[in-house]
């Protein structure tokens, strides 16, 4: 039978077939994965009513995204983080967002790893959102599509072939603010072992000998007339290598480590990040800004045992903790 026919062709699906193809026959490539997620909330308003202090939810929420590469060659290009609202809020959209990453010519080398900080939406209840990592828009063609369609400013990106597609994603859940409330409660109530970093704690039973017995030979002692580090329990103060040591009556009134080796009893230690801080200890409420003297400029975390002036201070310049200060009067 003679005739004249039509033959349509599927490009989109060969395409994909194609790309299927050659990731298949893949032996050297990167491949990312998001190995987790840790998120942060700001406090929107902290205020006293009595001696309870309230809370009041935040509307954002920082994500902090690890993405890492498992593959076995670097990945040099840029890509999209895909992020969406699980639940679908109805007051929102509730489709599939993203934001660009790795636009300034950055790699992340084969077994290495990079942290993306993604401010979400918070509601008034638990919330769970879900997270892609979108490297190939042939494979990856209908999330990309959607991404593109309700994120502003999203740029086009190369497509870079990984050796898998099936772990670029991941979920997390996060609690409701009244969950986040006693969280934070709990994280700046301070116990006991919070005063104590390795062999010494604030108000132990110390002299000079048993000092440096256990630290070795001080490099400075000083009696505390005029000293600025002196307080009211203070009577002589012990500068040793990288720990400072202020001894009044016999007991430990402070102390001041400047070395990563005397980790706090949470672990926070000199080097550290803020957001550590405020992970292992909550918001400080006020903060203390530092204007150089003394040293570097930046801030101070400070948390006090039941509103005493027992507490715990953290020096903290360009993001990192660098001193910390424990005790009466810290």
């Amino acid at each position: 039978m003679s005739g004249c026919y039509t033959v349509v062709r599927n490009t989109g699906d060969e395409a994909l077939h194609a790309e299927w193809t050659a990731v298949d026959s893949l032996t050297v490539a990167p491949d990312l994965t998001i190995s987790d997620i840790d998120y942060e909330y700001v406090p929107a308003d902290w205020f006293e009513q009595g001696d309870h202090p309230r809370y009041r939810p935040p509307h954002v929420i920082s994500l902090f995204v690890t993405v890492a590469n498992i593959g076995n060659a670097d990945f040099n290009s840029p890509y999209v983080l895909g992020y969406k609202d699980v639940y679908g809020w109805p007051r929102r959209n509730d489709g599939l967002h993203g934001i660009n990453c790795n636009l300034e010519d950055g790699a992340i080398s084969a077994g290495s790893s990079a942290e993306i900080k993604l401010p979400v939406e918070y509601p008034s209840d638990t919330i769970s959102y879900s997270l892609v990592l979108l490297t190939n828009p042939v494979i990856q063609h209908d999330p990309v599509a959607e991404a593109q369609y309700n994120s502003r400013g999203l740029e086009d990106f190369p497509l870079t072939r990984e050796l898998r597609y099936d772990n670029n994603e991941k979920s997390i859940a996060l609690p409701n603010p009244v969950e986040i409330a006693r969280q934070e409660k709990q994280k700046r109530q301070l116990l006991v072992g919070d005063f104590v970093i390795g062999p010494i704690g604030v108000n132990e039973q110390w002299d000079s000998l048993s000092l440096a017995s256990t630290f070795g030979a001080p490099v400075n002692v000083v009696r505390t007339a005029g000293d600025q580090r002196a307080n009211a329990d203070t009577s002589v103060i012990f500068d040793f290598d990288s720990l400072t040591v202020g001894l009044g009556q016999g007991r430990i009134s402070w102390f001041e480590v400047s070395s990563p080796g005397f980790p706090t009893h949470r672990g926070v230690r000199i080097g550290d990040s803020e957001r550590r801080v405020r992970k292992l200890y909550g918001w400080p409420s006020p903060n203390t800004s530092l204007d150089g003297a003394g040293g570097p400029a930046g801030e101070v975390y400070r948390y006090s045992k039941d509103g005493s002036t027992l507490s715990i201070a953290f020096y903290i310049h360009d993001q990192r903790v660098y001193r910390i200060v424990i005790g009466w009067g810290a």
